[in-house]
């Protein structure tokens, strides 16, 4: 199991598969400029150039996580197989086949049969692939590969690579039923064969294959009408993107067998596939992260709330305290004088007794008075 990261960042400007599937593209116009994505981040603001800068990073890392799935991971295996020579899916390269019959190499065109039965397991291959990789019923599969541009250069690159160049004498008679040739002979053995290098069962590949066969057959009548443009394409531009100046066919067919096209092509599929799938997942956990702080900041506001309401009532309760002890106080000082200004017990006995003798001494005074009135 490898990170769809490490994939990417093993694919630079200057390789063989990506200067060859950059250049070979570009000779048919009904194909969308194709640009190398670097690393996974780079592949992310590729397949969308608004996206919040600060998101990449974020969408590149839930992607890379979900590259790892079984559906992913599936589709990488099987677009790897597809650049295995004999240990895999391919037994001949479309490119090296139509490269050898261009250059009138001898045998080159006995080769049909067997470029027929190849190019046949490659299209169950990638029918297989793209059958893992998305969600859905095989409609919904076949329309969300043809709709996007990395599929749609995906399977301009088959038909270009293993139909047009090698079956190029065919085409030039004027005879379209190439594909159907490539796709109905040895179909039982071609699915038997990729039964038992998938380890997998196919009938869901078989499915997507039906399903992509009218699109497959109206990009090779597109393609095929640029036969001689990327037969032309090929001889002058391989022996330089292959490193060498040696136009020997024996050293250029070498070299395009270790080109790793369709795991090259296959990786930036998987990207697109799972950076839509992660974009989603991360506004989604972008609007859970507002939610909960939105829920954070009320649960913060409502204890506040409770703690000035709670801070509100002790203060009262305080104050009301503070005003019951103060008016107790006064009060007990009214009904209760200090024992200390009081006078003693006795002395408050002698001033009645005297106030008792004066009122005594005045009313005999007055009695006398009145006595000498008369």
């Amino acid at each position: 199991m490898k990170r769809l990261s490490e994939i990417l960042t093993e694919f630079s400007e200057t390789d063989y598969a990506v200067r060859t599937v950059k250049g070979l593209l570009s000779v048919m116009p009904f194909v969308p400029d194709w640009r190398h994505p670097a690393s996974l981040q780079q592949a992310v603001s590729r397949f969308d150039p608004g996206l919040d800068p600060a998101l990449v990073a974020r969408v590149a890392a839930r992607a890379d996580e979900l590259s790892l799935e079984p559906g992913p991971q599936a589709a990488l295996k099987a677009f790897e197989m597809m650049d295995k020579g004999d240990k895999g899916i391919a037994l001949l390269s479309g490119l090296k086949a139509g490269y050898q019959g261009l250059r009138g190499q001898a045998g080159a065109l006995e080769v049909d049969p067997q470029q027929a039965a190849d190019a046949g397991l490659k299209a169950l291959g990638l029918a297989w692939a793209t059958s893992q990789l998305y969600e859905g019923s095989v409609p919904d599969k076949v329309k969300t590969l043809v709709g996007s541009d990395t599929g749609r250069s995906l399977l301009v690159w088959y038909v270009a690579v293993d139909v047009v160049l090698p079956f190029a004498d065919n085409l030039a008679s004027g005879s379209l039923n190439v594909m159907d040739n490539i796709i109905d002979q040895q179909a039982a053995a071609n699915a038997e064969r990729l039964a038992s290098m998938a380890g997998a069962d196919i009938g869901q590949a078989q499915g997507m294959l039906a399903g992509l066969t009218g699109t497959l057959k109206n990009l090779l009548g597109q393609a095929a009408s640029f036969s001689k443009p990327l037969s032309d394409w090929c001889q002058e531009k391989l022996p330089g993107v292959l490193g060498s100046a040696d136009r020997i066919t024996g050293v250029i067919a070498t070299a395009l067998d270790a080109l790793s096209s369709y795991r090259y092509l296959g990786a930036v599929l998987v990207a697109e596939a799972v950076i839509i799938r992660a974009k989603a997942d991360v506004h989604k956990q972008i609007a859970a992260e507002k939610a909960e702080a939105l829920r954070q900041e009320e649960l913060a506001r409502r204890a506040e709330e409770e703690r000035r309401a709670k801070s509100k009532v002790q203060n009262s309760y305080d104050m009301s305290a503070s005003t019951s002890a103060a008016t107790t106080g006064i009060k007990t000082t009214r009904s209760t004088p200090d024992a200390g200004s009081q006078p003693p017990a006795k002395s408050g006995c002698m001033g009645c007794m005297g106030l008792l003798i004066a009122g005594v001494l005045l009313m005999s005074a007055g009695t006398a008075w009145a006595i000498s009135l008369f």
